[in-house]
């Protein structure tokens, strides 16, 4: 999990309880949770949470088992990943998949495609939510996430300065990571969920202290619910972004219902659709500009022709560029190049050939271009 300063000036006078419309001002009363989602271990413990997901760098090299781990996610439809923006800070959305399951050795879906809030400010991780769009639906078994009705509260209360804190909380979370224990710890990959006590709440966040556990590194982008009178799981209501760098005093969690107006037409909850959503959940347009898409062809290359949405790419890529570069169409996050004669695991490229999978499930050897200037800090 990523650290940053806090945002400047910021006043509990300007906070919302963002879920004040569910009564007594707290975060439980009418957040029940369908079932499947109720909390079925102590805090602390690996839970079985089939929302939450790890993000995984999607392994290209024919041959490779390993899934460098990422961050953490949260399936809100069923092929619809809700994650944190500085999680694809240097990497497109095609170069990562979602793994299910409480660890690493879950079922594996790519990304096809996804977007960044077009707010997001990396110097200050505001506005900072990604959507990402699986190739196929997740695996049966695993339910997207309770999402709160409208993704934004009916009644939104302001909370005057000082009504937040020892005695007068407005409740708990649960929050759910596939990140590190602890801040020296380096094992990640596997699933915890929770409870915590809500510390403050402002106008974009939720500040959460620590539990039997605190959220840290790799934490980023999970789901944060709230609970119930009974400690049952509610609905989703945000996805841990940040925290104290020693991974004990506090967490903070971007509020979704703050988001609407950028998360309802992605999900589908009445403006246009999300192109490039598939079957299941694509817009009629995309649809068409999917079967109108070229084939992928491994005798062109991954070419750094200038593109404007995946429409103009041949299928199994994406269209994507680094801020303040061009775009082009990326097979798996790899940079413009060209495939040469076939390979295996036992056949290496040599030099700095990679030897790639392709979609039809064949081996070729990749070269790189001369690779784009980096992604500025």
């Amino acid at each position: 999990m990523q650290r940053r300063r806090p945002f400047a000036r910021r006043s509990a006078a300007s906070g919302l309880l963002f879920l004040a419309f569910l009564g007594g001002g707290t975060l439980s009363s009418s957040f029940a949770a369908p079932p499947g989602h109720e909390a079925r271990s102590p805090e602390g413990e690996r839970t079985h949470d089939d929302s939450a997901v790890a993000l995984v760098v999607r392994t290209l090299e024919c041959g490779a088992t390993a899934r460098p781990f990422v961050c953490s996610g949260v399936l809100v439809a069923p092929r619809l990943v809700l994650t944190a923006a500085h999680c694809l800070r240097r990497q497109p959305p095609s170069s990562l998949a979602a793994v299910f399951g409480p660890d690493l050795s879950g079922p594996l879906v790519p990304v096809a495609t996804g977007r960044i809030h077009p707010d997001y400010a990396a110097d200050m991780h505001e506005y900072d939510l990604a959507l990402l769009v699986l190739e196929a639906p997740a695996p049966p078994g695993f339910a997207p996430a309770p999402l709160p009705p409208g993704l934004h509260p009916r009644r939104p209360v302001d909370i005057p300065a000082g009504e937040t804190g020892p005695g007068s909380s407005p409740g708990d979370i649960r929050w759910v990571g596939y990140g590190a224990p602890s801040a020296q710890s380096g094992d990640v990959g596997s699933r915890r969920a929770v409870r915590a006590p809500v510390l403050t709440i402002d106008k974009h966040e939720l500040r959460y202290g620590p539990g039997s556990a605190m959220s840290c590194r790799g934490d980023s982008g999970g789901p944060v619910y709230a609970v119930g009178p009974a400690g049952e799981t509610g609905a989703l209501i945000g996805i841990t972004t940040w925290g104290d760098p020693a991974c004990k005093r506090f967490g903070v969690a971007l509020r979704l219902d703050r988001h609407a107006s950028f998360l309802r037409p992605l999900l589908g909850l009445g403006a246009p659709s999300m192109e490039g959503r598939g079957r299941g959940g694509q817009s009629e347009r995309a649809q068409r500009a999917r079967r109108g898409r070229r084939p992928f062809n491994p005798a062109q290359g991954i070419t750094a022709r200038a593109c404007r949405s995946d429409a103009d790419c041949p299928e199994h890529t994406a269209c994507f560029g680094w801020p303040g570069q061009p775009r082009w169409c990326t097979y798996g996050g790899l940079s413009p190049g060209h495939f040469t004669r076939a390979c295996a695991p036992d056949r290496p490229c040599g030099g700095e050939a990679l030897c790639v999978t392709l979609p039809a499930g064949d081996c070729r050897c990749f070269v790189p271009e001369a690779p784009l200037a980096p992604l500025g800090n």
